[in-house]
């Protein structure tokens, strides 16, 4: 499914954009964390620019940029999960419910900031919502 193979790309560009942002900051060998071999990749492990020189192929380096700069943990987790949402809304807006595209609607429920996902389970539970009655 075309769906499915974007989706885990945009995932594995994520983790190896973010872990080589942490790398470089950190003095670490940037190729000792970065996984796959595509052209993101290659990017990454030649391109010693601020952003790899991913940011005139990809759109949304940018963005991963200025989540890169969050400090507080939980914020950043909270951006990445922001900015992951917003990726399936967009690839999935015109595609309402079709069988295809149900990873979409698993994956936004995985991905929702914290504290988001938990009281969504709890509202689910059916003596949360009766007692709402």
């Amino acid at each position: 499914n075309k769906m499915v193979r974007q989706w885990y790309k945009l995932n594995l560009d994520i983790t190896n954009i973010l872990t080589a942002f942490l790398a470089r900051k950190n003095g670490w060998n940037v190729a000792d964390y970065i996984q796959g071999g595509d052209e993101v990749t290659e990017m990454i492990l030649s391109n010693n620019t601020k952003d790899f020189n991913l940011t005139a192929e990809y759109d949304y380096v940018a963005d991963l940029m200025k989540i890169v700069e969050c400090e507080d943990p939980v914020e950043k987790e909270k951006r990445i999960d922001a900015f992951k949402w917003l990726w399936l809304e967009e690839k999935t807006f015109f595609n309402i419910f079709p069988s295809r595209q149900s990873l979409p609607i698993f994956a936004n429920s995985t991905c929702w900031p914290v504290g988001t996902n938990s009281m969504w389970r709890q509202a689910r539970r059916p003596s949360a919502r009766l007692s709402k009655i």
